[in-house]
Order: structure tokens, then sequence, then C-alpha cells
């Protein structure tokens, strides 16, 4: 959940300030640096998979550090407060649920009562700021939500509507409610306290109602077929003929705007055409939440299943197919973080399936992250505890070659790893050095199988080694 860049160790400790951990960047709308939970669980996974794969103790002690200052900055009442928005230090339910990940991580590895007591809190003030619409419990965006004075300071406009029998503070916000639910689930499994499990089984219902809302289906496959030209990159909106240029027009300098309207008359989140709205009422455009959304749909998917997510998710990933909506994101700078959560979904869409397709498509966005000087997501060293448990955890191989990049998609009894040539020059790699030994299935970016050994790895191309059948 993190916008910024780690390369180093003393990277840090340009979080980790004065005891607490802060974003490396000001944000929006008063571009204050602010404490985030977020950046600091980020940090935890990123210095777990280092660990993993080095043995240096080094990590371990920064982690425990890291660790130690979310603990600290819980306040009395069980939650982590932020101020982003206002002087009134409102909660961030995201953040707050990014500091229940890590200690339930933290946990995974070794019990400890200060880390459950500071759970048990932090359990029990999210779920007793739930709320309620007409199908079950919905879990809130922030606590400004909880009241109309709070949302009142909000910095983004929003429409006032009841619809769906939600109060009107609750602007319905997808990612934090499932990852909310998420969040209490996991609690409920590692500690057995199965005191939100009503609530978590509610939640679902009321996600599930809304996910499978399809009101007035002609009117939005017609509004978002003039929306979806927007989405194209340049270079392909650029061949579009004047009158579908016309059209694009159209969509982004009028219908985007009044999509807040339209959603709280015939309220859906889903989309003609597989996109995923962030909310039902706030008066923004924010399409690069189609990265969030489908990582935290993919997480769901993992926890709860469901038919209606695994078909939701299949009509994401056959969008980006045909309008490449993760290179838009590219070239906008406010929105070009979205092509971290989108290497983040696609890892998380290969550990979920055997499909190639989502390898070779996770190798490319690999060599597009590179492209931009960003880092990889903190999961592919395969130290995300929620996505692979501890306990079937293998070490990250190490990459002797700066340009080589390595997703590690293995676990105990399973070993499966992409190596990306971001460079410009091919790469020889040792096979059987980096722990791949005869008998593993080779495939290169050529899609053409490759022996086993010694390797090279083609420009800007890709090796799967795996031992899938």
């Amino acid at each position: 959940g993190s916008h910024t860049n780690y390369a180093r160790p003393s990277d840090v400790y340009l979080h980790l300030v004065f005891g607490w951990v802060y974003e490396n960047r000001e944000a929006w709308p008063h571009y204050w640096k602010i404490c985030s939970e977020n950046d600091a669980h980020a940090l935890y996974v990123t210095l777990q998979g280092i660990s993993r794969a080095t043995g240096n103790l080094l990590y371990e002690l920064m982690k425990r550090q890291l660790l130690l200052s979310v603990i600290d900055r819980q306040a009395i009442d069980g939650g982590w407060h932020h101020g982003e928005w206002t002087h009134e230090m409102e909660s961030h339910f995201r953040l707050h649920c990014s500091a229940m990940h890590m200690l339930m991580d933290a946990l995974s590895e070794c019990p400890d009562v200060a880390l459950e007591e500071a759970l048990s809190m932090a359990a029990a003030y999210v779920a007793e700021r739930g709320t309620r619409v007409e199908a079950g419990a919905w879990f809130l965006h922030d606590s400004l939500e909880l009241s109309e004075r709070g949302i009142a300071k909000n910095p983004i406009r929003w429409v006032r509507s009841r619809a769906l029998g939600k109060s009107i503070p609750n602007m319905l916000v997808l990612n934090t409610h499932l990852d909310t639910m998420i969040a209490l689930d996991r609690y409920r499994q590692i500690t057995g306290d199965r005191g939100y499990q009503d609530q978590v089984l509610s939640g679902c219902e009321a996600a599930e109602s809304l996910l499978t809302r399809r009101p007035f289906e002609h009117l939005f496959r017609l509004v978002f077929s003039l929306i979806y030209l927007s989405f194209l990159p340049s270079v392909e909106a650029e061949r579009l003929p004047l009158y579908r240029r016309a059209l694009k027009r159209i969509g982004w300098k009028y219908l985007i705007p009044i999509l807040p309207w339209l959603k709280s008359v015939w309220p859906r989140l889903v989309m003609p055409g597989g996109y995923v709205d962030r909310d039902l009422t706030l008066r923004s455009w924010a399409d690069v939440y189609l990265s969030i959304n489908l990582m935290d749909l993919l997480r769901s998917f993992r926890r709860f299943g469901g038919n209606h997510l695994e078909k939701i998710i299949d009509d994401i990933f056959a969008l980006d197919s045909k309008l490449e909506v993760h290179r838009r994101w590219i070239e906008q700078p406010g929105k070009i973080y979205g092509l971290g959560f989108w290497a983040e979904s696609l890892y998380q869409a290969a550990t979920l399936s055997s499909a190639r397709d989502i390898r070779y498509r996770l190798a490319q966005v690999v060599i597009e992250l590179s492209d931009q000087g960003m880092g990889l997501p903190p999961s592919v060293f395969g130290a995300n505890c929620e996505t692979i448990p501890i306990q079937e955890q293998v070490p990250c191989p190490v990459p002797e070659d700066e340009r080589l990049r390595i997703v590690n998609l293995g676990r105990s009894g399973s070993r499966e790893a992409l190596l990306v040539n971001v460079g410009d020059a091919a790469i020889p790699v040792d096979g059987s050095g980096m722990g791949f030994t005869e008998g593993l299935l080779l495939e290169s970016s050529s899609r053409d199988k490759v022996a086993t050994g010694d390797l090279t790895i083609p420009p800007r191309g890709w090796v799967l080694v795996s031992d899938r059948t």
C-alpha cells in the first residue's frame, strides 16, 4: 500500500522518524506528511522477504523496530489516527487495517501477548465503526463517514444520497469495505476469536448485493462506450477517427462528471465492459482505483470465494487486454502509482491460478515498472503471510545481476519463479547456483521451452522456472 520506493536498508529511515512511520511523500489535499501504517506494513513485508532470502539478521531487527513503532502509535481507543484530511486526526480505516495485517504477520511468526492485546483492540475499534445498508453490514472508508458533521469536512465533494439504505455520509467505498472484511476474518483465523464472524458474513452479503447489481444496463452501456475511449493510451487515442475523438470528448467532459448522480439513482459499481468504480457517491473520477479494486477482489476471492467475484475479475483483465488501461495510467503522473497495484494484482492472480497468461502479463508489467523507475510490490518476494502462510513460504532466489528482477511464486512443495531481465542486453544466469535444478519446466518470453542448467535471459525478456506440469 505504499506509493514510494525502497531500494536499500537506509530507506526505512525515510519513513521511520522520531519513532513513528510516516509516508515519504506529501499527502493530498494539504500536502502534509502523515503517519501511515500502509507504508509500515509494506516495509515489513519487504524486509520479511529480504530476510528470508538472505538470512541477514539486520532485516529482522528492522522489522522489530517497525513493529514496535506501530504498536506505540496505537491510540488508547484501539485505533490509528492520521489527520490526512483534517486537523481532527480522523482515522482512515484502510491504514488501520494495514496495522492489523502487520500485527497478524508478526503473530504468525511468534505468539506474543502484547501483539495479541493490540490486535484485539484494533479489531474491536474497526468493527464497532461499521454501519448498515439494506443488504447487510458495511465497513466505512474513514471516521468522517460516521456523521454528517464529519463528512462535511471531506475534501472531495459528494452527492447526498440514501441509495440502498445507506446513511447519507456513507460513500460506499468498495476497497476499504473488502479490506476490512479480510482483516477481521484473518483475525478470526489467527486468534480463534469468532466475535466478528456474523458481521463479516453480513458484510460479504452486502458486497455481493452491490457487486451483482446491474440496473439500467442499456443506459450504462451507452455511457461507458464513450467513457472507455478515455481509457486508451495516447498513441491509440490519436489514431481514432475524428468522430470518435469527438465522442471521447463528450465522455470525459460531460458523462464522467454526472456519473455520481447516475449511480445515486441507479446504484451500481460494476459497469458494462468490466470497469469497477471506487465508490457510489463521491464526485470524483478515480479510474486508477480499478487496480486497487482488482487487488482487493482477488484477495476477497482467495478468502471468501464466490463465482460473482471470479466473473468480475475476469472481466477486468479482459478490459485491460482490450484497452491496455494500465498503460494510460503510466502517462499521467498522478496515476502512475496504479501500475504498482496492477503488478500486485497480477501477483495475487498468479498465486491463485496456474494460468500461463497471467505470468506473461506479470513479467511484462515488471519491465514497465522498471522503465518508470518504480520498484516491485513487496509481495513478489513470496513473504506476504496473508497470501502464502508463513509455514509454506520459500526463500526468494537472490539475483546477482542488478538488471534481473525475480518474482517468487513458489511455496513448499512447489518451486516457481519469474526471472525478468529489465536491461537491454542478454543476462546469463547460473540456474543451479540459484537453486534451480534439472527437471524443472522452463519457458522463455518467446513462449518456447528452454534447456535447464545455465540460462540466458534475452534483453527485456523473461524465463519462467517451475516444477508445475
